[in-house]
């Protein structure tokens, strides 16, 4: 089958989907300027009662689902009294009703969201935000029943990271089979840092992976393969191909040889073949989209 979108909601996210096979998908409209969510039965069916929106936003995560609720997040004009960007995470029910919002960073002047992952009734995000101290990265958890930030992990239900880091848009973390949550963040110029916590917020010793100088991270999210975290690189301006690194969880040591996978020479010589987006299959195998 196939649904119709209207034209002017732009679709850039992955779909979820609930245990009765509806899928959930997020968009921008870019007529009305606000985030959008719209419901597809398993027979294609659009749900047109099922509507909800999110006024101002200008970018909005992929949706994710815990229980009967569905989980958003999106940045908007709510920082600094209306002046600046500030992201917020929104629950809604499975009938397309606001229940709860919350806005981790609301102290701060400005910020973004990057992405969501759940692990059992836990939503995990990341973002970044701008106060005194500079821009900080972090990491945020959030108890699905209430939708508020769970204070039992980290300070408050959040992690900040050093200042003066930042982490790219869609960059979202990854949740391993033990329930560890990963994150990739980068400093601007500088390099990229994958770093691991188990479910209260507490660093796993020696899960601090630094890649070379230079290698940052752009779209893609870390993956879970087994025991490897797995992160996509961008050339950036120096229009060298993207690159492939893997980690070893076990040993806290670069995996396949210490030897990224490079996209330019693999399968081919592209300069700026860099990727856009990074899956893995029920076998283990990591599949990459590139542009």
């Amino acid at each position: 089958w196939t649904t119709a979108i209207p034209a002017n909601n732009q679709i850039e996210e992955k779909a979820a989907k609930d245990t009765a096979g509806n899928i959930y998908v997020s968009g921008i409209d870019t007529v009305a300027g606000e985030a959008v969510l719209h419901k597809i039965q398993p027979d294609g069916t659009q749900v047109g009662a099922f509507s909800p929106s999110i006024a101002g936003a200008t970018n909005v995560t992929a949706p994710v689902v815990i229980g009967n609720d569905i989980f958003v997040g999106a940045t908007g004009p709510w920082g600094f009294g209306g002046f600046m960007d500030q992201f917020r995470i929104y629950k809604f029910d499975n009938n397309g009703n606001l229940v709860n919002q919350v806005e981790p960073k609301a102290a701060d002047f400005a910020g973004e969201i990057q992405g969501l992952e759940k692990s059992g009734t836990t939503l995990y995000a990341t973002g970044q935000s701008t106060g005194m101290g500079g821009i900080t990265a972090g990491l945020y958890a959030i108890d699905s029943a209430t939708g508020n930030l769970d204070g039992g992990f980290g300070v408050g239900g959040m992690i900040d990271f050093a200042g003066g880091t930042t982490q790219r848009v869609d960059v979202g973390p990854a949740i391993d089979g033990a329930g560890n949550i990963w994150t990739a963040f980068r400093r601007p110029t500088d390099f990229t840092r994958i770093r691991g916590f188990d479910n209260s917020g507490t660093a796993i010793a020696g899960a601090n992976y630094d890649l070379p100088a230079g290698e940052l991270t752009e779209n893609t999210s870390p993956v879970i393969s087994g025991n490897l975290v797995v992160v996509g690189t961008d050339g950036g301006s120096t229009g060298a191909a993207g690159k492939i690194y893997a980690w070893n969880t076990t040993t806290n040591a670069q995996a396949w040889g210490g030897n990224p996978y490079d996209l330019g020479t693999n399968p081919n010589t592209f300069q700026g073949h860099n990727p856009e987006g990074i899956a893995v299959a029920p076998d283990g195998s990591i599949y990459v989209g590139t542009s």
